[in-house]
């Protein structure tokens, strides 16, 4: 496992990020990002920052299992492929993006997820 140094989120704090990659797949529409502490049917608010700063958002439910699915549909096109780099992702409970709702991930806890798609093996 790596982290990240990041500092921004949607502050201006430093955060230890989480890194995540997965394999590009052109069909996949729901990329799976597995925390383990959402709450089932819950909604929460997905901020997503590209390299260039900028930011998209969306909402999602926690999942059975704690994590949470990515929507690509509802991100513009080409978001989700090896060359668009890194992304970083970000949970609130609030539509403002004010207040954090941290990860866990392999039982720690973290602000944010450096996500990226990896080229396919």
């Amino acid at each position: 496992m790596s982290v990240n140094k990041f500092c921004g989120c949607l502050e201006t704090t430093c955060d230890t990020c989480y890194n995540y990659s997965v394999s590009y797949c052109p069909l996949t529409t729901n990329i799976n990002i597995p925390c383990t502490n959402l709450t089932h049917n819950t909604q929460y608010y997905f901020w997503i920052r590209d390299k260039f700063g900028n930011i998209w958002y969306d909402t999602v439910l926690g999942l059975s299992d704690g994590s949470f699915n990515i929507n690509t549909a509802n991100f513009p096109v080409g978001m989700f492929v090896p060359q668009f780099g890194a992304l970083d992702i970000f949970l609130t409970t609030d539509s403002l993006g004010t207040i954090a709702y941290p990860m866990y991930m392999n039982m720690q806890e973290y602000n944010c997820v450096m996500f990226s798609i990896d080229e396919p093996v």
